[in-house]
């Protein structure tokens, strides 16, 4: 495999600009059984003295159907070449077609997710927290307006990081 497993606090990626910017793939499921799809909305950090990722998916989605009976998720982040493959597999639905076989891309299958070999990152997370979103708990009206005037608010799924994988920069490495 093309990629070193490194420690979640050796990160030096700007997660910021990975998540937003280069957006990322959500893929859970085992082989046969497995979707993904495209986010650009999450957040990392420490909760419970453990290195999680959030991320957040519309109910309505079909990965959010496959993360409630998972118990963990894997996220892969791309390199920009594959922005096409990304905007497709933001944009069709899993339960109509095999978006995996259809990517191009590489699967790798472990504990009920899904990455890619294309990626330069990867987290992999056990599913510890779950808080769908509610339009009581918005402070401002602004986002609700602007995000959500169907009322399809997001979850909030948390998972504790349980392996980060970086590609390999050189073969000697």
């Amino acid at each position: 495999m093309d990629f070193r497993e490194i420690s979640p606090k050796q990160l030096t990626d700007n997660l910021f600009e990975k998540i937003s910017d280069a957006w990322f793939l959500i893929g859970v499921g085992e082989e046969g059984h497995a979707n993904c799809m495209t986010a650009s909305w999450g957040m990392a950090g420490v909760l419970w003295n453990r290195p999680m990722f959030t991320a957040f998916i519309r109910p309505q989605r079909y990965t959010m159907s496959l993360i409630s009976t998972h118990p963990a998720a894997a996220f892969s982040f791309l390199p920009e070449t594959f922005r096409p493959v990304l905007s497709r597999m933001g944009n069709i639905s899993g339960r109509d077609t095999d978006k995996i076989a259809d990517s191009g891309l590489s699967p790798v299958y472990r504990d009920c997710a899904v990455y890619f070999r294309e990626a330069d990152l990867v987290i992999l997370g056990e599913k510890r927290y779950l808080h769908p979103m509610t339009e009581k708990e918005f402070l401002s009206s602004e986002n609700v307006k602007r995000y959500y005037p169907a009322r399809d608010f997001h979850v909030a799924v948390t998972y504790e990081i349980t392996a980060v994988f970086k590609k390999r920069e050189t073969k000697n490495e």
